[in-house]
Formats: structure tokens, sequence, C-alpha cells
């Protein structure tokens, strides 16, 4: 009888586990950003400095974005990203590199972003943190 418990208890657990994994299946706990193609620092500031049409965006909250972020990106937080934004007009087919903290929220951003069409999305590897870790530059808004 006991083993026929432990038997019951083994698959009761392994249901739930698959259960589990299906509900977090297809979505931001998979990490979208791994689905786009990674760019390196390095990358990006040779990138900015050419002439190559390129938007950043700093997905991360408002509050975050003005404590630091990388120079010449946008704020447009994750959660509210539809890419209908009018600051997103005639990007669908140029490249935008998504960053956030941890790569999560670029994730969210991106899935979303990818169902309106847009093509080119890459991810900045290290995120905000990997950025101003490497010494680089970064740009703060001040308090009004």
């Amino acid at each position: 009888m006991k083993k026929l418990i432990g038997v019951a208890s083994l698959c009761a657990a392994l249901c739930l586990g698959l259960a589990h994994a299906t509900v977090y299946a297809g979505t931001a706990y998979d990490d979208p950003a791994a689905a786009i193609p990674e760019v390196t620092a390095d990358a990006l500031v040779r990138r900015q400095a050419t002439s190559e049409k390129l938007l950043v965006i700093d997905v991360r909250s408002a509050e975050d974005f003005a404590k630091g972020h990388v120079p010449g990106a946008i704020n447009l937080a994750h959660d509210t990203i539809t890419g209908r934004e009018p600051v997103l007009s005639g990007w669908t087919n140029e490249a935008v590199v998504l960053y956030c903290h941890s790569g999560r929220r670029s994730g969210i951003a991106a899935k979303v972003l990818k169902k309106q069409g847009y093509m080119k999305l890459e991810h900045l590897q290290g995120d905000y943190p990997g950025w101003e870790k490497s010494g680089r530059p970064v740009e703060r808004q001040v308090p009004q």
C-alpha cells in the first residue's frame, strides 16, 4: 500500500510539473530575448558612430531610465510598448536594439514588437548593467 501511495504521489508531482511548464511555455519566462540576435556594447558604439539607421530602446521604467541609460536611447517601458507608438513609426524594417536590466523585459518587448512586424530586433548583450560595468558613458536625466 505504501508503494502504491508513493507511486501515486510521484505521478501527481510529475503531472503538476508538466502543467506548470505548459503554463509558462511561450511567455516571458522562456526568455524570448534569447530568440533575437545579441549585439555587444562595442558593436553598438561602432554602429552608433556611423550613419546607420539604428534605434536603441530602454524598456525599463522611466525612473530607471532617468537614473542612467545608454546615450541616445529612448525609453518605452516594456509593459506599455505596443509597437504602434508614433516614435516607432518607420522602424519595422530598421535595426532596433532593446535592453533592460536582465533581459526579461527586453524579451517581453521583443515578443510584442515581433507580433507587430518588427523584423530587425536585437538585444544588447549584458543589458544596462553590462553597459555600465564596462565603464561606457551613460546619460542621466536631471530631476525637474
